[in-house]
């Protein structure tokens, strides 16, 4: 496998970036939801990636600007996601039709604050 150019690394990070920004938990229709619900505004969306999702992000320091924002949108459309399961784990695959390429983007757990303001990985499995 040859080297990825810093091309395609850039447009790797972008993807992993616009998976961050996608759906997030914040985006469920009902605060109290747990991870993983299918009730969610997930359910039957429609594929269709905006800017303001982008410029939005993932609330924290990955967003996108508008003219990136823009361009991206121009070029990969959203083929499925899944969305924070019991572990916080989302799955997104993106499609682009000038290169007729498909790309997956694994969006791993989520750390949570506990009560002494210490990040935890946030899982779905019970002690």
């Amino acid at each position: 496998m040859a080297t990825p150019t810093i091309a395609e690394m850039l447009k790797y990070a972008d993807l992993q970036m616009a998976a961050e920004a996608l759906y997030t938990f914040n985006a469920k229709l009902y605060p109290n939801q747990d991870p993983g619900s299918l009730t969610n505004s997930v359910v039957g969306h429609s594929n269709t990636l905006t800017t303001e999702i982008l410029t939005d992000g993932n609330l924290h320091a990955s967003r996108f600007t508008q003219p990136q924002a823009e361009n991206f949108i121009k070029q990969w459309t959203v083929v499925d996601h899944i969305s924070n399961t019991t572990t916080g784990f989302s799955g997104t695959l993106f499609y682009n039709e000038a290169e007729k390429q498909y790309v997956i983007s694994f969006r791993s757990t989520e750390f949570i604050q506990n009560k002494r303001g210490q990040a935890q990985i946030k899982s779905g499995l019970k002690s």
